[in-house]
């Protein structure tokens, strides 16, 4: 079974870091937007609608990618097939980053990289993990992670990494004040009277 390295899957889910961030915003968007959010009483509600949402979306937005990458139906899994490399599953997830799976055959499996799964031959089988905030107004990170039989191995940030870099402008240095305080003061008004008196003199002559 071949297993990319976190910093392979870097490269390999960079071009596509901005789209899927995307995805989940507009997934979000129309989770927040439907009557099934109004009156939530079900977290799992949450969950099974969200899927719903991003496998509709990601459908929709990855369809000009060329095949690079799109959902993707590997029974009994459904995902984004990236790069013919990885295969991501769509989960909620608590801060921890864990996330709730009905312990089915087939979902312990996918976790277990010991145990290969025909369909997903040669893939690295990751959670696209979404985290709301506490109030659930919002998503406060976006992570793809790598799990090994309930362990986290490792994890990359995909709301950090579709940040746009921040130009910081320098200001030249300004020299620093002369005196005390009450000195600055006394100084600032003898100039202030000075250029009345200059303006005063002006208009005399």
């Amino acid at each position: 079974m071949i297993e990319h390295s976190k910093e392979e899957v870097e490269l390999i889910i960079e071009p596509h870091v901005e789209e899927i961030r995307a995805c989940v915003r507009e997934s979000w968007d129309r989770w927040r937007a439907s009557d099934h959010a109004r009156h939530l009483h079900w977290k799992t509600v949450m969950g099974n609608a969200m899927c719903n949402y991003f496998l509709e979306v990601a459908t929709h937005r990855f369809y000009n990618a060329g095949g690079r990458a799109y959902i993707e139906t590997k029974r009994p899994y459904v995902g984004l097939y990236v790069e013919s490399a990885l295969y991501l599953r769509f989960k909620k997830g608590k801060r921890s980053l864990r996330t709730s799976n009905v312990q089915t055959k087939s979902a312990k499996a996918f976790l277990d990289k010991s145990q290969p799964i025909g369909a997903l031959e040669g893939l690295t089988r990751l959670e696209l993990v979404y985290v709301p905030t506490r109030d659930e107004l919002d998503v406060e990170r976006i992570m793809l992670v790598c799990k090994d039989k309930g362990r986290i191995a490792w994890t990359i940030d995909l709301l950090a990494r579709a940040e746009p870099e921040q130009n910081i402008i320098e200001m030249p240095p300004q020299p620093a004040p002369q005196g005390s305080p009450a000195e600055r003061l006394i100084k600032k008004t003898k100039d202030r009277a000075d250029d009345r008196n200059r303006s005063t003199s002006g208009k005399a002559s």
